[in-house]
């Protein structure tokens, strides 16, 4: 399940005058892959499927996924900023002494 802390899930229900969902990175990545299926062009549908998977633990999944909403063309400065937090994501990654465990690039 995706991880809230209790207090922060009790808070924000107080704040915002419901509970938050209950759910997780894998059914988020689902979701997400629908909707870049209707909109492939959609920067921020692809990013957040790579963050999804990334989250989910399916990190050889999320690495192609973040390299092609690397290589799109962004729309607006929502995919703008989408695209620079998948940077930031993928650099943090490929520090990892893991990486190529998870990636061999071509």
């Amino acid at each position: 399940m995706a991880e809230v802390n209790p207090i922060v899930r009790s808070l924000a229900g107080k704040v915002f005058g419901m509970e938050l969902m209950k759910g997780s990175y894998s059914e988020a990545a689902a979701h997400f892959q629908s909707a870049a299926a209707l909109s492939p062009s959609h920067v921020v549908h692809r990013a957040d499927l790579a963050r999804a998977l990334y989250k989910a633990g399916d990190v050889k999944s999320a690495i192609p996924a973040m390299e092609l909403s690397l290589s799109m063309h962004a729309e607006d400065i929502h995919a703008l900023q989408a695209k620079d937090s998948i940077q930031q994501l993928l650099d943090q990654l490929k520090k990892s002494p893991n990486y190529n465990s998870y990636w061999a690039p071509a």
